[in-house]
């Protein structure tokens, strides 16, 4: 057995071992990723991509284990010249716990949650990739463009060599409706195969551009260092992140500090071959004793905790070079 500091809902050891085994042999051979070819006058690219994660928490206070299934539709082109690189994104999240979710409950099966998020992103860059006489090198890369955080991997490519990003995205929750619908800014700086990525509502930058909403509520802020290797390695994307998911305290009362979490975590994939794994770290973060009104709205009431946990990955890929 494992330990019960560790993992207190006793699952065999032996057991624990065969999932994860399954998880890094099985999900190979029906994970994959599909790129076709065309020719646009602009250079656009279509992209469909998803993601499901099974994850294993050592805290009572999440299901047993953590489901969460996303999805991402995009489309990109360039638009009045070859340096600016407009994009839309629609992303489907669901999940029973982990962030964004109470975690009151241990049936991995109810309390499901349901965002939609719908992201406009403006890329500026240099040394565009997309042109016909490009495609050999396109066929050993796999440079994402992000649009808001790494719930999914994104289904469109950063189609330059270095790149800045900013935007915006508006997240729909359905099924917790208590959350409440929320606008999120979002900027990512890259060059070559590394990237910095940020998003927040209301911080520096973010308000005065109006990116955001300004509330201070929900997806209140993130960031996501990444390096993205070639795809046909064992390993080809090792990413370092932090989240925080905050309930609107101020305005809906104390039971909104059950929203409350901050997560770290590693992750270790390589979603071409649609197979990855990943580390977190929750709450390990804590805010000092206080009574003022913003200590008391992001305090979390859950202890720290890890989880470890299997991923899958699955996209399509269209790109029409000029």
């Amino acid at each position: 057995m494992l330990h019960p500091g560790l993992f207190p809902y006793r699952m065999p050891t032996r057991l624990l071992l065969c999932l994860i085994a399954g998880i890094y042999f099985t999900f190979p051979s029906y994970g994959q990723a599909r790129t076709d070819y065309g020719t646009n006058a602009i250079g656009r690219q279509f992209g469909l991509s998803c993601r499901a994660v099974l994850e294993f928490p050592s805290s009572k206070q999440h299901p047993i284990p953590i489901l969460r299934f996303s999805a991402n539709a995009g489309v990109g082109g360039e638009f009045l010249h070859d340096w600016i690189y407009p994009s839309v994104n629609i992303e489907v999240q669901l999940y029973n716990g982990g962030l964004g979710s109470k975690s009151t409950q241990r049936n991995p099966f109810q309390n499901f949650d349901l965002d939609i998020i719908i992201a406009g992103t403006a890329t500026f860059g240099g040394q565009n990739y997309m042109r016909a006489n490009k495609q050999p090198v396109l066929a050993h890369r796999d440079i994402p463009l992000y649009y808001f955080s790494n719930f999914v991997y994104p289904a469109l490519q950063n189609p330059y060599r270095y790149s800045f990003s900013l935007g915006t995205n508006f997240i729909i929750t359905f099924l917790n409706t208590a959350k409440g619908n929320q606008r999120v800014g979002f900027v990512n700086a890259h060059v070559d195969r590394v990237q910095a990525s940020y998003y927040n509502d209301r911080g520096l930058g973010f308000a005065q551009a109006d990116l955001g909403d300004k509330k201070n509520r929900n997806y209140t802020g993130g960031a996501i260092i990444s390096y993205h290797g070639a795809p046909y390695t064992a390993l080809s994307l090792v990413e370092v992140s932090y989240h925080q998911f905050s309930g609107d305290v101020a305005r809906q009362g104390g039971e909104q500090t059950l929203l409350n979490k901050r997560v770290w975590g590693v992750t270790l994939a390589n979603p071409w071959k649609g197979y990855g794994a990943s580390f977190q770290s929750y709450n390990s973060i804590q805010l000092p004793k206080s009574h003022t009104v913003t200590d008391t709205s992001f305090k979390v009431p859950y202890p720290r905790s890890f989880s470890i946990s299997g991923q899958y990955y699955y996209r399509y890929h269209l790109i029409q070079f000029q």
